[in-house]
Parts: structure tokens; sequence; C-alpha cells
């Protein structure tokens, strides 16, 4: 069993990024990317999950909830840490992934 996070408006929990600032190691920017907003176009078809739910209460309650104070947490059947959109939408989350079936591989990209 993982746990993900949700936000109503913001979507699923996807994960944090940190890039330097200006190419310098020592400063860091830090972005909390959620389904629906990913401000760097990332194709990303796949959501962090925590390995208990208090681990996910915790990150949520230190770094997401000032931000997203309506975040939650739910329960995923899964082993998988980084878990793919279509098991989100199998386990019946499809209506929080938004823009993340656009970034799924297809197999053909042909007209027909």
């Amino acid at each position: 069993m993982r746990y993900i996070l949700i936000d109503d408006d913001a979507g699923i929990f996807l994960g944090a990024h940190k890039i330097p600032i200006l190419g310098d190691p020592n400063k860091v920017e830090g972005y909390l990317l959620f389904s629906k907003y990913n401000p760097f176009d990332f194709k990303i078809s796949k959501a962090y999950s925590f390995d208990s739910i208090r681990a996910a209460l915790l990150y949520a309650n230190t770094f997401l909830t000032k931000d997203f104070p309506n975040v939650f947490v739910e329960q995923i059947d899964t082993e998988e840490k980084y878990i793919d959109v279509v098991d989100l939408i199998k386990a019946g989350f499809g209506e929080h992934t938004h823009f993340m079936m656009d970034h799924l591989d297809m197999p053909s990209y042909q007209v027909h």
C-alpha cells in the first residue's frame, strides 16, 4: 500500500523539483509540482507516492498546506514509488490526473 497527495484544484501531487538559481548550486529554488499545474511543461506521467500515511501527512503539513490548504491523502494499492497515470485512473483518481494523460507515450502518431 502507498499513499498519494491530492488537491481538488491542483490535482495529484507529482513531486518537488529544485533548480539552481543563476547556475549557482548553493542557491536553489524549489517548485511543487501538481498534475494540473506543471510550470515547466515536463512530460510527467507518474506521481510520487509515500510509503506511509504518516510520511504523506508530515510532508503535506510541512510543505504544502500553506499554499494548498485542502490537500488530502489517499491510499492506493501498489508498491511502486512512482505511480503511472494509467494506474491512477484504474484506482479511481482519473478526475485528478488532469494533464498527465497528455504526456503518455503513444505507440503511433499516424492519423487514421
